[in-house]
């Protein structure tokens, strides 16, 4: 995605505040006259070296200063990023990490390898296998550590050597491992068991490489004779919007427009999908897309251009609703900004922002405050208001049971009664602790057992497919 000439002048603005943070403070002695603000900003600042009763860090003042500038303006996606914060975004977005390349979970209490290492990491070269326990990272043990703990011990800087115990079967043995970059790809796929002619990939984010990592993910499956695709953007928070661009145009008509950029409310640019976008590289096989409240940005973008270019189905909850760009650009060794600088829009020129874009199939889920109004009932002695009952016929609904909101309590009784007696539990028709705990129960066992969204991807995709045939 080409940024227009105002972004790169804020890079500028940038260039300059990072020179203030490196001890100058040139730019506001020379521009005070023309900039009364400024003129003000450099005051305190020159009071605060001047006549302070502490030792003052330059930085620390210079750092407060743009911490300041950046939190009035009030934007939770506009801020300083430092240490911790910058590393962690920028890990993500690389889709890399320095280590030996090693997926691993405890599994009864044990740390394990749960996934066979890629051809060419650390961990491969070195033959460590699926199924592998690791008991010590540079000779001390692990068991009781948490998984973040050991993962924090195995990674390190590249070209240095960690040290592992390992155990497989009854054979302890030792590998001694050199760190080295290696690519996380943010696409994992699957082929349905039951119908193998579809296949489910998902897409953790939209980190650098990811649409090239999507493109080998699909041609791997077309090899395996999958005909169709359900791209699962759920829990997708987003990442790189040319990356989302790139994925996008895949699965669109070139000339389709992909995504619209507004600055103060006039649109500036037009992106639109082309062979440069997506290498030449198309999907025409039947798709459908999920989504959930925490698909967002890039990945809202991506949904909203395959739903509005191509009419391709969007099927979930109402995503999360981030319509913003964010330019990030370094201040130092060790901080960046990460600054709004544009709204994005949808092709039909909708703004998601704190709406959320609406899926076509909506899969209704249990809501915290669904969850809350149910469980408060025995404690609150208050009649039910009209939307308490209705978040309860919506909770209910989800279980396969319709409670009548025109008759709610006669309904309700009904509802408890039926629960009741499948359950064996005493039925009396009343919300008791014992029927609201197996309600509660019931609920959770059927939101983790049941993917629904899933379900009816499958089931519209099997009946596109059979449509295809005929």
């Amino acid at each position: 995605m080409k940024f227009p000439k105002k972004q790169v002048i804020s890079l500028g603005v940038v260039a300059i505040i990072s020179a203030a943070i490196g001890g100058s403070v040139v730019y506001f002695l020379e521009n005070q006259q023309t900039d009364p603000q400024l003129a003000k900003v450099n005051h305190v600042y020159q009071q605060i070296q001047d006549n302070y009763y502490d030792k003052v860090n330059r930085k620390t003042l210079a750092q407060g200063a743009i911490k300041g500038m950046l939190d009035s303006l009030d934007d939770p996606y506009t801020t300083l990023l430092d240490g911790e914060q910058k590393t962690a975004l920028n890990d993500k977005l690389s889709n890399q990490i320095v280590g030996i390349g090693a997926v691993v979970s405890i599994l009864d209490n044990q740390v394990t390898i749960v996934e066979q290492p890629k051809k060419g990491t650390p961990a491969a070269q070195a033959g460590l296998q699926k199924g592998d326990i690791i008991e010590k990272v540079d000779e001390k043990p692990v068991k009781d550590l948490s998984i973040d703990e050991v993962v924090s011990q195995i990674k390190g800087k590249e070209n240095t050597v960690v040290h592992l115990q390992l155990k497989r079967g009854q054979q302890v043995f030792q590998k001694a491992i050199t760190r080295k970059a290696v690519h996380l790809s943010a696409v994992k796929s699957q082929i349905d068991a039951n119908n193998p002619q579809i296949a489910f990939i998902h897409i953790d984010t939209f980190g650098v490489q990811t649409s090239r990592d999507l493109q080998a993910e699909i041609k791997n499956l077309r090899k395996q004779h999958v005909q169709a695709f359900i791209l699962d953007l759920r829990q997708n928070g987003g990442g790189l919007l040319d990356e989302g661009e790139k994925v996008a145009s895949m699965f669109l008509k070139n000339g389709k427009t992909i995504v619209k950029f507004a600055e103060k409310d006039q649109v500036i640019q037009v992106d639109k999908a082309n062979a440069k976008l997506d290498y030449g590289f198309k999907v025409q096989e039947p798709v459908v897309v999920l989504v959930d409240g925490q698909t967002a940005s890039a990945a809202e973008l991506v949904a909203a251009a395959l739903k509005e270019s191509a009419n391709i189905p969007i099927i979930g909850q109402k995503t999360f609703g981030k319509g913003t760009v964010q330019l990030v650009s370094s201040l130092d060794e060790d901080s960046e900004i990460k600054l709004s600088t544009q709204k994005w829009l949808t092709p039909k020129g909708n703004w998601v922002h704190k709406k959320g874009l609406s899926p076509d199939v909506l899969v209704a889920l249990p809501t915290a405050q669904q969850l809350n109004t149910f469980n408060n009932q025995l404690n609150n002695q208050e009649p039910l208001s009209s939307k308490e009952q209705q978040e309860i016929c919506e909770l209910f609904a989800f279980l396969g049971i319709k409670i009548d909101s025109k008759d709610f309590d006669a309904s309700y009784t009904q509802a408890l009664k039926k629960i009741q007696t499948e359950e064996k539990l005493p039925v009396s028709g009343k919300l008791d602790q014992e029927t609201l705990e197996k309600i509660n129960a019931l609920i959770f066992s059927k939101y983790l057992q049941e993917d629904l969204s899933y379900q009816k991807a499958v089931t519209q995709l099997k009946e596109e497919l059979k449509n295809d045939t005929n």
